[in-house]
């Protein structure tokens, strides 16, 4: 018996509307609801806007097999029939009889504990489901199993394959946690049985994943589907349908959190496996086809997915025998993807062609006529036209509560929709009436659906933003936040690709309410909310590191109103409502039985209730609402007083440093740059009006123009200045700062801030500069100066992959007493072959305060497993073992220099990488850490690290000022170089060119020579 694995990628309507069904198990099928305000999605860059109406549906049909394929008619015969309800009841009941009989038969003539009665109890749970009568299908199904487990031991699979069909009937009547427990018992009685690389045993795991998946518990889900491909891949070829499965299904996870090219990528292996195996006909190609049209098409790549599907259409007609209720589901996809090319009309008629298929397959009032309502409200909403919209959804809504109830999670998923699509026609009240019903319904849901949950806070936000009401748009803002957190702290140990994409999907909640709390001038919570990305940045960047978990602890503070708001909201939604639960019931039997006329009037008699429950609960909502709106004068004082506390910490921090620093964070958004100055008494803030897109286009010319010592850096510089500093130019000298702390968002940290130009001079010229690192807690305390607890290491030697360095040598005598006695630092340094791990954890068992590493560091951008440090025996250290072994602890550390440093950023990366590094190195105990932001010159780099040290040590001046007077002397000429040629520390590349052909600036006073230095943590 080949047991079904679940469907779980049917189960993410917002990334590919339409489903597509492999085994799908019994029960409600889910309805997608595309395209919904309340979570945005970046749409790539494609060809769908490129591509032609005619030209799109012509590629369709061509794939497809001809118009006639491509437009299957609806069949003039209902293909299963639709008898009325009291007829199918009669034969299920007339099974059940005939299964029960069965069974007390084999019970008199086998006995109440024996392997056949065991299988009776089976059979009739079968019935039991196919009647959807799952309660009773557990009652039996647990006497199966306590009569199977209690059998004399043997290699049998039996009690293994029961409790499989008890855990798809758990998750038919949605009890995740149950079914998850279960499938859990069935994986080990397999593995018990025969051995952990059964078929059956990876069949367990792929079910297991699938919960877990729906569960958001991605990771878990990865590694169970992980183990289970391994056994697939095992028992090959017999298992190639289920693995092309479980293919499709791995491919959901990555893109259900946006990280889609990956998800292609085995959305492709799938179908190529499936035709390399099973055939170009076989019906799993079909599947795989399919579904790889469904991820181009949530890319944009209308022409790619339209092939891929006309090709799945095309084999599903061809098996129409086993394959005729996909042939809707194309549909359904087709439709999507020709509304995105733009051809709404022939979207509208292919999306009618499938509800007629599906009413042909199922009846009228089946839930898979609803789910393609509910699509094609979907289209019109993508559209814009939501007026349009509202009928198909209110005829959606309207099937689903006759077959289900009003409790059911799809009816949330159209009341989310109906209230999104009403708050864009100006309908703000019938807007929050379907909203706050979607969330009543997905409350009781939180533990399964806790994304659906914080998907419905956010549209509430959206639509009483609409209606004016921005304390209370604020509060569900923070709360859709607060729940993000939750999800986040669930999901720690993700791959590096795909914490990326989890965080580029959440990012965009926390600018949403980052952006209304500005609006509001509540910039100190918006500060806090912009500061929850970086925490999580940091979270990313070492891979999700357990012990890192504070990371991503953080919460949006509320204020008292918000936070009383939040309970009572609460209060009213977890209210039970008696009718409901009496309707379902109804509704159930119904569908099983039918009804008796006194039932029927009973109905609609507890449905007039619901619907005054319902009014009487809306009408408390509202004036909740109404009363939080115009307690303006208390918010007010709140909101007053969480901004004074959120801003205590940093003033306090400033006036410790006693008027010398002012601090500056600047956040890039989608429409504007936010730019917030606090000093110790004030706070600021400046809107500049340019968008993201074209801040990282101005950093990325600016960082790429200085980093390749263009002689037109300076035009690009001067750019970047004119919107970072420029607009707060005259409070900065107000202030009389002497060191600009910077807290900076995403491909900002890759500006070179130093050589920022005003016109006539550079931003260094005026300010000392250090970057702030919030995820680490930075102490600012000035530290006693002590050369001799030094420790040096360095590298001058070709390494595979890696370029000499022949200036280190030069650099750490430089720094070093070493053999001359005339540096900085007490001590000699190691070098190449006697700088190896071993040394290095022996040199910081001294507890050093300066540790000067002049080699390689590589650092990958979301990825401390992958950033590298060369050692100068060749090995390389990556970030994640210096972060984790605990004889590189940097305990009582003042200062860790990298003259080496490089980032493989660029204008689409976001920097974290820079900040997260910095960051690391703090919480190993270091103070403060200076590097580079690009492979810096090899023969400039000695002289500039001599002056820093000069300074710093010599002179006594905090790490900041030192390295502003360095960089000072060579932009001013004041270090000259010894030769006319230079090295770049590029891992790559050495490049050898004349310094004065790289700019009409001699020596080294173009910026690339002194501006990649940057100081991050405690600049004291």
């Amino acid at each position: 018996m080949r047991l079904p694995v679940l469907a779980v990628f049917t189960l993410f309507p917002l990334l590919f509307g339409p489903a597509v069904h492999a085994q799908a198990p019994e029960g409600p099928e889910p309805a997608p609801a595309p395209a919904s305000e309340t979570a945005p999605t970046a749409v790539p860059e494609a060809d769908a806007a490129k591509l032609a109406c005619p030209d799109a549906f012509r590629i369709y049909s061509e794939a497809a097999g001809g118009d006639d394929k491509a437009l299957p008619s609806v069949p003039k015969t209902p293909v299963t029939g639709t008898p009325d309800p009291a007829q199918a009841a009669e034969r299920k009941e007339d099974k059940i009889t005939a299964a029960q009989k069965r069974l007390a038969d084999m019970i008199k003539k086998s006995g109440e504990k024996s392997a056949r009665t065991a299988q009776a109890y089976r059979l009739l749970a079968r019935d039991y489901r196919d009647a959807a009568q799952y309660e009773d299908a557990v009652k039996v199904l647990e006497t199966a199993m306590r009569i199977t487990s209690k059998l004399p031991k043997k290699k049998s699979t039996e009690l293994g394959d029961i409790q499989m069909e008890l855990a798809q009937t758990y998750t038919n009547k949605g009890d995740r946690l149950s079914a998850l427990s279960m499938y859990g018992a069935a994986r080990k009685s397999f593995e018990d049985a025969v051995g952990p690389n059964h078929p059956k045993v990876a069949l367990a795991l792929h079910n297991i994943g699938k919960v877990d998946l729906n569960m958001t518990q991605y990771q878990a889900a990865l590694e169970a589907f992980r183990t289970a491909r391994s056994v697939y891949e095992a028992n090959l070829p017999d298992e190639t349908s289920h693995l092309v499965e479980l293919l499709i299904d791995t491919a959901s996870i990555h893109a259900r959190i946006g990280n889609r090219e990956t998800g292609l990528a085995f959305a492709k292996e799938a179908a190529a496996l499936a035709q390399e195996k099973l055939g170009p006909e076989h019906r799993t190609t079909a599947l795989a086809l399919h579904f790889t049209g469904t991820v181009n098409r949530s890319m944009g790549r209308s022409k790619d997915a339209l092939a891929d599907l006309g090709a799945a259409m095309r084999v599903y007609l061809g098996n129409e025998a086993r394959t005729r209720k996909r042939i809707p589901e194309v549909l359904d996809d087709v439709s999507v993807a020709l509304v995105r090319t733009g051809c709404l009309d022939r979207a509208i008629e292919v999306q009618t062609l499938s509800i007629g298929h599906y009413a042909a397959l199922y009846g009228e009032n089946h839930n898979r006529v609803a789910a393609a309502y509910h699509r094609l409200g979907g289209l019109y909403r993508e559209t814009g036209k939501f007026t349009e919209a509202r009928a198909p959804l209110f005829k959606a809504a309207s099937i689903y509560e006759h077959i289900f109830g009003p409790n059911h999670r799809r009816i949330a998923d159209v009341y989310s929709d109906l209230a999104s699509s009403s708050a864009r026609i100006a309908l703000n009240s019938e807007a929050l009436r379907y909203g706050f019903r979607a969330l009543r319904i997905r409350t009781a849901n939180k533990q399964a659906d806790p994304e659906d949950l914080r998907q419905s806070y956010w549209s509430l936000s959206i639509v009483l933003k609409q209606q004016g009401n921005l304390t209370a748009a604020v509060a569900f803002a923070k709360m859709a936040v607060n729940i993000n957190q939750e999800i986040r702290s669930q999901n720690r140990n993700l791959p590096p690709e795909m914490t990326r994409a989890l965080a580029g999907r959440y990012r965009e909640l926390y600018e949403y309410l980052a952006n209304m709390l500005i609006g509001a001038g509540r910039l100190q919570e918006a500060q806090q909310v912009l500061d929850l990305i970086k925490q999580q940045e940091l979270f990313d960047f070492v891979r999700r590191d357990a012990n890192e978990a504070q990371a991503v602890e953080g919460r949006a503070a509320l204020t008292p109103t918000e936070a009383d708001l939040s309970a009572k909201i609460m209060e009213l939604v977890e209210e039970p409502i008696s009718a409901a639960s009496e309707i379902e019931a109804l509704k159930k039997k119904q569908a099983e039985k039918g009804l008796t006329k006194e039932e029927e009037a009973l109905v609609a008699m507890l449905e007039q209730s619901l619907s005054d429950q319902f009014r009487k609960q809306q009408t408390a909502i509202d004036t909740l609402l109404a009363e939080v709106e115009n307690s303006n004068r208390e918010i007010e004082r709140e909101v007053n007083k969480l901004d004074l506390d959120l801003v205590d910490a940093t003033q306090e921090r400033l006036k410790a440093l006693k008027g010398r620093a002012v601090e500056l964070q600047i956040a890039s958004l989608d429409d504007a740059l936010h730019i917030f100055l606090t000093t110790e008494r004030t706070g600021i803030y400046k809107e500049v009006p340019v968008g993201r897109k074209e801040v990282a286009q101005l950093v990325f010319r600016a960082w790429s123009s200085t980093a390749n010592r263009d002689p037109e850096a300076r035009e690009h510089l001067k750019r970047l200045y004119d919107i970072l500093i420029k607009p707060i130019e005259p409070e900065l000298k107000a202030s009389k700062a002497e060191v600009l702390m910077f807290n900076l968002g995403g491909v900002l940290r890759y500006a070179p801030l130093a050589a920022l130009y005003s016109g006539d001079h550079y931003l260094i010229q005026d300010y000392a500069i250090a970057l702030s690192t919030t995820a680490a807690n930075t102490r600012y305390e000035a530290l006693p100066r002590e050369r001799g607890k030094a420790a040096g290491f360095g590298v001058t030697k070709p390494h595979e992959g890696f370029s000499a360095l022949p200036g280190v040598a030069d650099e750490l005598e430089a720094v070093f007493d070493g053999a001359d006695t005339k540096g900085f630092l007490a001590g000699k340094p190691l070098m190449d072959e006697r700088f190896n791990s071993l040394s290095m954890g022996e040199a910081l068992k001294a507890k050093p305060l300066y540790l000067h590493v002049a080699s390689h560091f590589r650092l990958v951008p979301g990825d401390a497993g992958n950033s590298v440090l060369l050692l100068g025996d060749g090995r390389r250290l990556s970030l994640d073992e210096f972060r984790k072994e605990e004889r590189f602890r940097l305990t009582d550390l003042d200062l860790l220099t990298l003259s080496a440093c490089e980032t493989a950023g660029g204008v689409d990366q976001t920097g974290a990488e820079i900040e997260s590094f910095a960051s690391v190195v703090q919480k190993r105990g270091a103070s403060a850490v200076l590097a580079t932001l690009w492979p810096i010159a090899d023969s400039s780099t000695s002289l500039l690290m001599a002056e820093f040290y000069k300074h710093f040590l010599a002179a006594g001046e905090d790490k900041a000022t030192a390295l502003r007077k360095a960089q000072i002397a060579m932009l001013k000429g004041e270090l000259k170089p010894k030769g006319v040629l230079t090295a770049s520390r590029s891992a790559n590349e050495m490049i050898e060119t004349p310094i004065n052909a790289l700019s009409e600036e001699p020596g080294f006073q173009h910026p690339y020579f002194w501006s990649a230095f940057i100081l991050m943590g405690n600049w004291l």
